[in-house]
């Protein structure tokens, strides 16, 4: 038994290991690369193999040990500045910003405006089963864009990250009046373990695209000053982590998120000891009153206890 712990403990540091490293692994790759071809290419990757060589089995494994523990702190690094860059990336910016965020703001809501008509003058030849194939998939792609944007117009975000993740935290407050955010630690607790191994992979998965982009973007300002060529995997990663993977996983997160409270909301009432409500038209006010109760021990409502 002792065994079978430090083996699979030993397995869970390696993945922990290769989750925070892997991506370091490819930048400082990248790095090392870009400095043997400003310095010679070939020559100087020969003459440095030839150097270590002559070097002692100490000197090479302590080198080994030092470039490890690089690798390491500098994934560690970028992993912690991956939840204050996701809030970047949803539209959380700084005063001094707040010019620009009311033109995007302004232009979200327009485009929204006019896809929210579309979707009205689509849907009835969608329902009826006459579209066309073109039509079809217009509408598929707007009904996406709207299933993943806040209900309010005063909760829009100016990026499409935002809107993604901001509909997740909202819909469920305008729908069940739960305060998404003040319970979630409570429903987390109550989810069965499938669900919040699935909820933690995508999250993780959010993450690791989030901090691909600030690889890539390290990548640009580190190794183009030494070869040209960076600029090109720099920048491609860059624009495939903004546009495709970072909203692709967002997607992902926010639908798992609405379906933990749209499943297991219940579950919150009857462990707290409170009466859940008997019909759907209860759930706003009953909502309400559960998250004053957790929250500060009141609740409007007096939500009656079991």
């Amino acid at each position: 038994m002792i065994g079978t712990f430090w083996t699979q403990a030993a397995g869970k540091l390696a993945d922990r290991w290769l989750s925070v490293s892997s991506s370091a692994i490819v930048f400082w790759v990248g790095i090392t690369i870009a400095l043997l071809l400003a310095r010679g290419g070939a020559a100087t990757a020969d003459q440095v193999s030839q150097t270590l060589q002559q070097r002692g089995p100490a000197v090479q494994i302590l080198i080994i040990l030092v470039a490890l523990l690089g690798v390491t702190a500098s994934g560690l690094v970028v992993q912690r500045l991956t939840a204050p860059a996701l809030r970047v990336f949803e539209g959380y910016w700084p005063t001094p910003l707040r010019p620009l965020l009311e033109r995007r703001l302004g232009a979200v809501g327009r485009r929204l405006e006019k896809d929210n008509s579309r979707w009205a003058e689509l849907a009835p030849l969608i329902f009826e089963g006459k579209p066309t194939r073109a039509e079809l998939d217009e509408f598929n792609r707007l009904d996406i864009r709207l299933r993943h944007t806040p209900d309010n117009h005063l909760h829009y975000m100016p990026t499409t990250v935002g809107n993604i993740l901001r509909a997740a935290e909202t819909r469920p407050t305008d729908r069940y009046g739960i305060g998404v955010i003040a319970l979630w630690p409570h429903l987390w607790s109550l989810l069965p373990e499938p669900q919040r191994q699935d909820l933690a992979t995508a999250r993780l998965a959010l993450d690791n695209a989030v901090a691909a982009c600030l690889w890539a973007v390290i990548f640009l300002f580190t190794a183009t000053p030494l070869t040209w060529w960076a600029i090109l995997p720099a920048v491609t990663v860059c624009l495939a982590a903004w546009f495709g993977w970072i909203p692709a996983r967002a997607r992902v997160f926010a639908d798992l998120v609405e379906a933990a409270y749209d499943l297991h909301r219940l579950d919150l009432y009857k462990a707290v000891g409170v009466q859940p409500p008997a019909t759907r038209e209860d759930e706003p006010a009953a909502g309400r009153a559960l998250t004053e109760l957790v929250l500060r021990g009141t609740g409007g409502g007096k939500p009656a206890h079991t």
